[in-house]
């Protein structure tokens, strides 16, 4: 069992549990906003009801004190208390408070009548006295008894909750008990699975092909202990790849090197071979060369001499001498020196460099790598063809584009294009490209080289360079 395997039940028992307490928290949550809204929509009615019954009870003492005065208009008055018994009437909600604001309204609607009919407003302030004071100052203590009571609910469930939110938080802190226990258990197992294969691994490093047992339980500082051994065998090992690494680069080079010697016995051999004949023919014959022999012994030498100069800038490249540079006037000049040969072959160039790109590099080299891939070009089209060469611009970069219409490259040619003494002619050295190559990465740019699709209709060679920074002069 992977690692990744034993988080995944941990994972999921994790946001089990999460979501479980998320939705116990979220379902209290509500229920207490649901709780605190009932709450509060009573607590509002209670306190209306404790108003208008106070305010009833007031307007009945004012009514009894203006009575006793034997004031002889209690009109506004008793609008005052018809209002404010509506009231009492409209916020009671059980049946006490009922019971007394209808004894209350038959009480006052039997003093109206007592008014209206003009007898003794003594025995009035005393009927008002002994029945509708009295029945408004027992709905008064009522609805004060009503606030209390809602209050006591109040406290009753905030502590439903308090205790609610408690047992929660115990829930929480006994499932991330269980899931650290669990985890632990996992990871001890874990461990223990991964001495098994660091001390395996160790095995393997020193050679050794022993059984490999591990006792107990896993343990980290073990574990620990372990791998600072399995570090040090991997450097060792790594120590002795590296020896070998190099045994094999100077055996590379050693190859190479016989490469070079080979090619440039090849190269030199036919030249020589030709001039060799020529002096042995003019010896045997007893006559002096002829001008046609004397132009073939030179143009043999100059093959030799242009053999060399190839195999001297493989070994040995030029120093870079950078100047301010135009790419697209680098490509036209390329077209140029390639005009004639084209125009022989029936191959039609076109040039597209809309806009004007600066390097700062060695325009000579430059040309070099342009030259060669034009020529590779041409070679691929000797029955005519297309030739484009673009530029584009690429975040910071020009990059030189050139499309053939050949017949494109073999996937296993492409791999080793650019590798030296690679090449698809018979009689060519494969020095070109890998020349080219080095003179584009010393400019901190790269060429590719890829078949265009569909395949077999024409290779794209691209060769990247960076633009000239801004304010770099020639050197």
């Amino acid at each position: 069992m992977s690692f990744a395997a034993i988080r995944r039940p941990l994972f999921r028992l994790a946001v089990a549990g999460t979501a479980c307490l998320l939705a116990a928290c979220i379902a209290l949550a509500m229920s207490l906003h649901r709780q605190q809204q009932r709450i509060a929509a009573e607590l509002h009615d209670q306190v209306a009801d404790a108003l208008a019954a106070a305010n009833l009870e007031e307007s009945v003492l004012d009514l009894c004190a203006m009575l006793k005065t034997a004031a002889s208009d209690v009109t506004p008055l008793h609008d005052r208390i018809a209002v404010d018994l509506a009231k009492a009437e409209l916020f009671a909600d059980d049946f006490e408070e009922k019971r007394l604001a209808a004894l209350a309204r038959r009480q006052f609607d039997e003093h109206v009548a007592a008014w209206r009919s003009k007898s003794g407003r003594e025995e009035m302030a005393k009927a008002v006295a002994d029945g509708l004071l009295k029945t408004a100052t027992d709905l008064d203590f009522r609805s004060r008894d009503g606030i209390e009571r809602i209050s006591e609910a109040h406290r009753l469930v905030l502590r439903e909750l308090s205790w609610g939110f408690a047992g929660l938080g115990l829930l929480a802190s006994l499932a991330g008990l269980l899931v650290g226990v669990a985890a632990t258990l996992l990871a001890r197992r874990e461990i223990r699975r991964l001495q098994v294969r660091v001390l395996a691994t160790t095995e393997k490093l020193s050679g050794g092909d022993r059984a490999i047992e591990v006792t107990g339980e896993g343990d980290a500082e073990t574990l620990g202990a372990q791998v600072d051994e399995l570090a040090s065998r991997v450097e060792s090992t790594i120590e002795r790849l590296n020896e070998r690494d190099r045994e094999a680069q100077r055996a590379e080079r050693l190859a190479a090197v016989g490469r070079l010697a080979a090619g440039v016995a090849h190269e030199i051999r036919n030249p020589l071979t030709s001039i060799k004949m020529l002096l042995q023919s003019a010896m045997e014959g007893g006559a002096a060369l002829e001008r046609g022999d004397l132009e073939i012994a030179e143009s043999e030498i100059g093959r030799i001499e242009r053999s060399l100069q190839t195999f001297m800038d493989f070994a040995r490249p030029p120093e870079l001498e950078r100047r301010n540079v135009e790419l697209g006037h680098l490509l036209r000049r390329t077209v140029a020196l390639i005009r004639g040969r084209s125009e022989r072959q029936g191959v039609a160039v076109r040039v597209e460099a809309p806009a004007p790109m600066e390097l700062f590099a060695d325009p000579e080299q430059l040309q070099q790598v342009f030259v060669n891939i034009a020529l590779n070009a041409l070679d691929a089209m000797p029955g005519g063809g297309t030739l484009l060469v673009g530029v584009q611009r690429k975040s910071g970069a020009a990059v030189a584009t050139f499309a053939d219409s050949g017949p494109g490259l073999s996937a296993y040619i492409i791999d080793r294009l650019f590798e030296p003494f690679a090449s698809t002619r018979a009689t060519g050295m494969g020095l070109g490209l890998a020349i080219s190559r080095r003179i584009v990465q010393s400019h901190g740019g790269a060429i590719r080289a890829r078949s265009v699709d569909p395949p077999g209709r024409g290779t794209m060679f691209e060769v990247e360079l960076p633009l000239a920074p801004a304010g770099v002069r020639e050197e």
